[in-house]
């Protein structure tokens, strides 16, 4: 909640997420542009979850990932963006 106020994501539709520590109120918003290092991803669909305030950690989903590979190989991550 705090990161979507910094970044002035607009809050959409409400919902309900079930989480390890409960149920949370989250909120639909889309980011125009998300930059991942050297990659660029556009109009990504996105949640905004309210009681995670402690910090501006970002979850990454399949709405995002889905423009991605992903290979691990001896304890690293790569993502490269399809072309």
């Amino acid at each position: 909640q705090s990161l979507a106020n910094k970044l002035n994501l607009t809050k959409g539709q409400q919902g309900i997420a079930s989480t390890a520590n409960g149920n949370t109120r989250t909120y639909q918003t889309n980011i125009d542009v998300l930059n991942i290092g050297a990659i660029t991803l556009n109009n990504v669909d996105a949640s905004i979850v309210t009681g995670m305030d402690s910090d501006d950690s970002v979850l990454l989903g399949m709405s995002a990932l889905k423009d991605l590979e992903m290979i691990h190989k001896n304890g690293e991550l790569t993502l490269r963006q399809y072309q």
